[in-house]
Order: structure tokens, then C-alpha cells, then sequence
């Protein structure tokens, strides 16, 4: 499916560089499969969320590239954490060598994800940003088919 006008194709690279990924990242569980009701690029798709919204939270991607993949309540407490980081940093969170400031890009370590009920994936999923480890919470439903974060927990 073409990516619609102003969303992020999260599966897709067309929009820039993929997340940057831990050895263990989408590694099988320890029984050698996916877990029951969990779709195989459920993983990649979570963490290509969660690096976009790491990313928004910090000012430097606009919030309606997750429009299509997110809820209300999870654009608003972006659109919180992002104010925020502007009114701390007065831009947008530099990245990489840009001065005492900056920050790393966030790395995705691991995504790990199980199926409580038909048609909710939840994941936890391991961020690497800079000098910091961080755990995300993700819960994934899929209303008319599509999915969408309803719940997103940023530690």
C-alpha cells in the first residue's frame, strides 16, 4: 500500500534511513517462533513506530507522519513530551556531533511481543538513545483491519 500524503510508511525505507537495530533485534523467540497471533513483521513495523515517535517527542520529525498509525491520545501525549523538548532545547533536539546538546539517534536494542486477545499485539521494545537505555511499551490494535498504537509508554 502506497503511503498517503503527509503519513511515514513505517514498513517501507522510502522516507529515510531504517531504524538502527541491535544484533538481538527481531530475533525469534526462544522456541524458535513467533508468538501465537503475532504477525512476522509485527517487530520491524513496532520498532519503525516507536524510532518515528522517539523522534517526534524530541522535535525533529512532525507529528502527522503518525496521524494514520496512532490514536488521539497517543498524538496528544507526543505533541506533550514534544513541547516539552522545544521549550527545554528552543529548537528541535539537535542530533549527533552538533554541539553539547545533541543527542544520538535512538537505536532499537530488541522488540519482544505477544497477543493477549484477537486483534491486540503488545510490545516492549529496548531503545538505545545516546548515553540512555529506555523501555517503550506499545500496545498495537487493529480497527478495520489497519493497525494503530492506542497506548504508547515512553520510560
Amino acid at each position: 500500500m502506497p503511503p498517503t500524503q503527509g503519513a511515514l510508511a513505517l514498513v517501507s525505507t522510502e522516507s529515510g534511513p531504517p531504524p538502527a537495530v541491535g544484533k538481538d533485534f527481531g530475533a525469534p523467540a526462544a522456541h524458535g517462533a513467533a508468538p501465537d497471533g503475532v504477525p512476522p513483521d509485527h517487530s520491524r513495523w513496532v520498532a519503525g513506530f516507536v524510532w518515528a515517535a522517539l523522534e517526534v517527542a524530541a522535535g525533529r520529525r512532525p507529528i502527522a507522519q503518525l496521524v494514520r498509525w496512532s490514536s488521539d491520545e497517543v498524538r496528544g501525549a507526543l505533541r506533550q513530551r514534544r513541547v516539552l523538548a522545544l521549550r527545554a532545547h528552543g529548537t528541535p533536539v539537535p542530533v549527533g556531533p552538533a554541539g553539547p546538546g545533541s543527542v544520538a539517534r535512538p537505536r532499537i536494542l530488541s522488540v519482544r511481543s505477544c497477543a493477549p486477545c484477537p486483534g491486540v499485539i503488545e510490545s516492549s521494545v529496548i531503545v538505545a538513545d545516546g548515553k540512555r537505555i529506555r523501555a517503550v511499551a506499545v500496545r498495537v490494535e487493529e480497527p478495520a483491519g489497519r493497525r494503530q498504537v492506542t497506548a504508547l509508554e515512553i520510560g
